[in-house]
């Protein structure tokens, strides 16, 4: 019996040698790769126990993976997450399908495009049932909007086109040669050369949603930008973008930014040009759309903007809103005041000292509204609202762009990651939910 009660002990206290160790590891290995497994364990416990917003929106529910981005329709939302696309019921969150993909986008009011996992080819199916509407196996990516999808396709060996086709049918409306192969097209809604957002943190959640397509648009292939008439179904121009300019499709204008040294430092020229015959419409100079980047004076990056309007700083630093058609100055920030961003119809700035945001009336009308916030809050402009969200105070507010009311206010430590014109979708972590904006079904 003494024996067996000293076996019993000796091994008691290896196995809790062992245990200690394995924590010791454990605490060493988190100091040295910075881990800190406390913080993950208990988002995971606040995943499942708590809800995702005060007052509660709609539903809650768990999807397969983080959503980047959710699209929303009249009855489904659709969780984009990398390599896999789900759908669930607007009205209470209800399972509908599941795919695997490469990419995916949706398209017209209820269509999302699936890509093959591999190689070419994808195929458009309903946003709420998964069933397939029709299907192109020769696609490699796509641009979708409201009303249209513009399908890339690009044969072995051959010169790629872009083709209209209607979201719901399929349908070929026309079709236009790119001229060259540019992989930056492949994919979903990639490659086109518009004006950028200035906070690109929320590109996924305004791409997620299609918004109507423009009359004219433009992308890049070898330092050479191609103009496309929509409308007409027939590409309007080719021409040469040199290496000290960027150049864009913005309303009915290309817009060229050109970067040169001058003895007192960069000397900026930004132009618009008609689309069609390439002739100049508007000229300015002493304006910086924020398209320099390191130590030379060309531009390396896209001037920002949205809509008919471009954001500039000028000469006595005031930020200010030029209208892409005439080069107009559409709206001009007070003293210290940063331009956010812009829907085309609105401009949001914000005070120097952070704690004021108002929007600007772009035509011509002033001050649309203005509203305290925290200095820590984040501001996020998109098609269908401004929201303020502020993760000290763990809040999202999303107010009308045009009048400034108050469309939506919930306590939540969640991230938007969907926007339509009847609500949002918040997400943190695999959890999701839709929340209704005030006055909507």
């Amino acid at each position: 019996m003494i024996a067996v009660a000293k076996r019993s002990i000796g091994s008691r206290i290896e196995t809790g040698l062992g245990c200690f160790g394995i924590i010791a590891l454990a605490v060493t290995l988190a100091i040295v790769f910075k881990w800190n497994p406390w913080l993950e364990a208990r988002e995971w416990l606040d995943e499942r126990t708590s809800t995702l917003s005060e007052p509660k929106g709609a539903w809650t529910q768990r999807v397969a993976g983080t959503p980047d981005a959710a699209g929303i329709t009249d009855t489904a939302v659709v969780a984009f997450m990398g390599d896999m696309v789900e759908s669930r019921a607007r009205n209470n969150g209800e399972f509908k399908w599941r795919k695997e993909t490469d990419w995916a986008a949706l398209a017209g009011t209820s269509t999302v495009l699936v890509s093959k996992v591999s190689g070419k080819g994808f195929d458009a199916v309903d946003a709420l049932s998964g069933s397939t509407k029709w299907t192109d196996p020769d696609g490699d990516g796509a641009w979708t909007y409201r009303d249209a999808v513009l399908t890339v396709d690009c044969p072995k060996g051959g010169a790629c086109t872009i083709a209209n086709r209607d979201p719901d049918s399929g349908a070929v409306r026309w079709k236009v040669p790119m001229g060259g192969t540019n992989r930056a097209l492949y994919g979903g809604n990639s490659g086109r050369s518009a004006p950028r957002n200035l906070d690109e943190r929320w590109n996924d959640v305004r791409h997620a949603n299609p918004l109507p397509m423009p009359r004219y648009l433009g992308y890049l292939v070898e330092r050479k930008l191609h103009v496309v008439d929509t409308a007409a179904g027939r590409k309007l121009r080719e021409e040469t973008v040199p290496n000290d300019s960027r150049a864009v499709v913005a309303a009915n204008r290309i817009v060229r930014v050109a970067g040169s040294v001058i003895s007192t430092g960069c000397r900026i020229v930004v132009s618009g040009r008609d689309p069609g015959s390439g002739q100049q419409a508007w000229q300015k100079d002493g304006y910086d759309l924020r398209t320099t980047g390191g130590a030379g004076c060309e531009p390396r990056n896209d001037p920002p903007g949205g809509g008919t309007a471009l954001i500039a700083t000028r000469l006595d630093q005031r930020q200010v809103l030029l209208s892409a058609v005439d080069g107009r100055e559409l709206a001009v920030a007070n003293p210290g005041e940063t331009i956010l961003g812009t829907d085309g119809q609105v401009g949001v700035v914000r005070a120097g000292d952070g704690k004021k945001i108002r929007g600007l009336r772009l035509d011509g009308g002033g001050q649309a509204w203005a509203r305290d916030v925290q200095s820590s809050a984040k501001v996020g402009v998109t098609p269908y609202a401004i929201f303020i969200t502020d993760a000290a105070v763990g809040r999202v507010i999303a107010v009308d762009a045009a009048s400034g009311q108050v469309r939506l206010d919930v306590k939540t430590g969640a991230e938007v990651v969907g926007v339509h014109p009847d609500g949002v979708v918040l997400g943190r972590g695999r959890t999701i939910g839709f929340s209704s904006f005030s006055g909507s079904g």
